[in-house]
């Protein structure tokens, strides 16, 4: 059981757990029966509460816990980034003309972000 998980942003808990207080009691007991008693019900073979008024199987879920559709988007875009800038370091290492072309872009980069800092004021 998972108990006070604060989720926060791009974590995801799905599949609400419960967990049930253990009373013994037999399937054919239905006078003083408690809510929150247990029994097993040997002809559909499931453990059973009863929440006041009748008696509830117990389902079989469990918490799922995941990075949220979009998380997961960026941390696979930031893995092919990675690997990718890994791969154009190696080749800048062993060929000046693709250094070159990097610096350029390097450049490139800066002059955008001084002219939109500049037309953003």
């Amino acid at each position: 059981m998972i108990k006070n998980l604060a989720t926060g942003t791009g974590l995801q808990v799905s599949n609400n757990y419960s967990s049930w207080p253990t009373f013994y009691n037999t399937p054919s007991s239905t006078g003083n029966t408690l809510i929150g008693q247990m029994r097993y019900n040997g002809s559909s073979q499931n453990i059973e509460v009863y929440d006041g008024s009748t008696w509830m199987p117990m389902t079989g879920t469990y918490p799922t816990i995941e990075l949220a559709g979009d998380v997961q988007a960026v941390v696979n875009w930031a893995r092919t980034k990675m690997v990718e800038e890994a791969r154009l370091k190696e080749l800048a290492a062993r060929h000046p003309s693709v250094a070159d072309a990097m610096s350029a872009v390097d450049r490139a980069q800066e002059q955008v972000r001084v002219v939109a800092a500049l037309v953003e004021t």
